[in-house]
């Protein structure tokens, strides 16, 4: 299985990956693990990924570019699945983690701020 991560901070899960369960998992080819910073799709010089909210509101959201031209940029596999944890999201139990045994591939977009611009789901 495939696990791919779009975030900001690929440096605080590098670590993660290096230790336990998840290192022998990694060596013994069960899984494969790839961290994308969506920061190095934005396209303006100073690589700015966040903005006010579209139509208003308080703090800064994610901008919807540089996520999804990072997502347009990984190769699908047939069955894959999207998830975008967040705070107000649904509690992960055992038997959602059974469920996604299903796929070849997991993709995270790992939000900061205030969240993600709803233009990306």
């Amino acid at each position: 299985m495939e696990f791919i991560f779009l975030t900001l901070n690929p440096e605080m899960l590098d670590g993660i990956f290096k230790e336990g369960i998840i290192k022998e998992a990694i060596n013994t080819n069960k899984i494969k693990i790839k961290l994308i910073n969506f920061r190095e799709y934005a396209l303006d010089r100073h690589q700015i990924v966040d903005d006010t909210p579209y139509g208003g509101g308080s703090g800064m959201l994610l901008k919807p570019e540089p996520i999804i031209r990072a997502f347009e940029d990984i190769e699908l596999k047939p069955k894959y699945r999207v998830i975008m944890p967040t705070p107000a999201g649904k509690r992960f139990h055992q038997r959602t983690a059974k469920g996604l045994l299903n796929y070849e591939q997991l993709i995270f977009i790992c939000g900061r701020y205030e969240g993600i611009d709803e233009r990306v789901t």
